[in-house]
């Protein structure tokens, strides 16, 4: 089954994974886009309106053709597991928000990335 997974946001009636936070792709879902790129009806390379928009919408736009939508990966406790914001920026937030629960309540125990780390 294909999946493509990250932190989803949306815009209009497009739901699309953040590539700031990361993206996962199955191999099942890169199958299908590379299928899409075949047809340039689909996912045109030049000239069409889908290359105004940012990385991670054109690519929400071409893998929605091929049947492969957004899902947004969380843990039980509905934290982001990829995130689009630095430690420090998550903790600043907790800090601010629930200083008495600053661990808990700064981000997932099951975290996969973080943004401007480098």
């Amino acid at each position: 089954q294909p999946f493509y997974t990250g932190q989803t946001e949306s815009s209009g009636d497009l739901q699309y994974v953040n590539g700031a936070g990361g993206i996962v792709l199955s191999v099942e879902s890169l199958r299908r886009l590379y299928r899409i790129f075949q047809d340039p009806d689909k996912c045109p390379e030049h000239g069409s309106m889908i290359w105004k928009l940012s990385e991670d919408k054109q690519l929400a736009l071409c893998l929605k053709f091929g049947g492969v939508h957004a899902e947004n990966a969380e843990d039980a406790g509905k934290k982001d597991v990829f995130n689009t914001k630095s430690v420090g920026a998550l903790i600043k937030d907790a800090m601010a928000n629930s200083p008495q629960e600053v661990v808990e309540g700064c981000c997932s125990d099951m975290a996969i990335t973080f943004s401007g780390l480098s």
